[in-house]
């Protein structure tokens, strides 16, 4: 992103490259207004070395021009991301180094006030920050966006030494298949609070024997000597697993529910104080329902205070309220989405847990007016509305899935 050419020159303020395979969602485009343009498109890894040379150096992309200085940046980051990482913005295949130099010029830069309205077929938006999120993130969502993005360049270089590709969690052991140019005779670690191993790594698929089950806090981490290639945490950290975990064990609705009742809010779980009664209340409920359902599912507690964390539990009948959550499930979201409801108890007090499972290809929707469904994405623990190109991934993604 570049702001005015009336700057003389135009000045480089944001950028996101990535080295490897493109994302589907990523476009070349060029969006172009009067306060700044964004633009997209895709250069040799000889160029972009090029642009971090040192020195004032020529920047061009599709018919920007304009140039790019590193030299005199003292905030440079590097940090080593995992494959499928759920916070971030491109969730790649394969682990990558997420590169974050500063500019050398940091010069202030006023968010333009004014609304910035594209010619042509470039979109039109009330905010800078609208389009801001709209151009790098593919969310086209305006209200509740901040008019000052964090303006930042990040760089993200795809890893492909090794790397997880699937977990498989049995009760008397772990399978695990792994893939990359370099895995053979790197190791694969399991550690946990009651048993801890180490193997050496010969075949793409390796079995860790579980002699007295899965171990609690369990984690398994691909890796090289002192660094990590690859890892996945096998206890729903931070609300979920990743979607190439499969857990095969019995469970225990009891630990499970205290754990969920105590972890926090996140990008795959959410509190609610009650089941929902006025159709306002229904959709800040079902919009996150739908949500996960199209995206890689999620968790809803009910009996929990959304605001502070308290544990309230439900008053009435817990099976009355369990019916009662099951037929809103159903009459509010088309197609009904693949759904589980718990019921328990944490202190004394009664709990329901609605499970949504994902179901790549099919395109949920909240219908509170049948003559206007409503559909939502998940970004970053935020519920928001889809935009069309969210929705026709959603349908690519499930097209890919059958022809696999």
């Amino acid at each position: 992103m570049l702001a005015p050419a009336g700057e003389s020159p135009a000045r480089l303020l944001a950028l996101q490259a990535l080295v490897g395979p493109r994302p589907d969602s990523w476009q070349d485009r060029l969006w172009e207004y009067e306060q700044c343009t964004f633009v997209s498109g895709r250069v040799t890894t000889r160029r972009l070395a090029q642009w971090f040379k040192g020195g004032e150096q020529p920047f061009a992309l599709g018919t920007v021009r304009t140039t790019i200085d590193f030299t005199e940046n003292t905030g440079y980051t590097k940090i080593h991301v995992p494959s499928l990482a759920r916070y971030n913005s491109a969730q790649l295949d394969w682990p990558s180094f997420r590169h974050t130099p500063g500019l050398a010029d940091q010069s202030h830069f006023n968010a333009p006030q004014n609304y910035l309205v594209g010619p042509g077929s470039a979109p039109s938006f009330p905010t800078f920050g609208g389009a801001f999120n709209a151009f790098f993130y593919d969310d086209y969502a305006i209200s509740g966006v901040a008019n000052s993005p964090q303006l930042n360049v990040s760089i993200n270089v795809v890893d492909n030494r090794a790397r997880i590709r699937r977990v498989r969690v049995k009760p008397a052991s772990i399978d695990v298949w792994l893939g990359g140019t370099k895995v053979r005779g790197a190791l694969l670690e399991l550690n946990g609070v009651e048993h801890r191993t180490v193997v050496e790594i010969e075949k793409p698929r390796v079995v860790i024997p579980l002699p007295d089950g899965l171990p609690s806090d369990a984690w398994v981490w691909l890796k090289s000597g002192s660094e990590w290639l690859d890892f996945r945490p096998l206890n729903q950290w931070g609300g979920t697993l990743s979607p190439d975990v499969e857990i095969e064990l019995p469970r225990d609705p009891a630990a499970e529910l205290s754990y969920l009742a105590t972890i926090g809010e996140g990008q795959f779980l959410e509190y609610k104080e009650r089941l929902p009664d006025t159709n306002d209340q229904k959709r800040k409920v079902f919009k996150t329902v739908v949500a996960f359902a199209n995206g890689a599912g999620g968790t809803l507690v009910f009996g929990i205070e959304d605001e502070t964390k308290a544990i309230k539990g439900l008053s009435g009948s817990v099976s009355v309220e369990r019916r009662r959550l099951t037929d809103m499930v159903r009459d509010l979201i088309s197609p009904p989405p693949r759904v589980s409801i718990d019921a328990g108890d944490v202190d004394g007090r009664h709990l329901l847990v609605l499970r949504v499972h994902s179901s790549p290809g099919t395109v949920y929707g909240l219908i509170l007016d049948r003559n206007k469904p409503e559909y939502y994405v998940r970004r970053d623990g935020t519920t928001f509305y889809a935009h069309p190109s969210e929705m026709e991934a959603i349908g690519d993604a499930g097209a890919e899935g059958r022809r696999r």
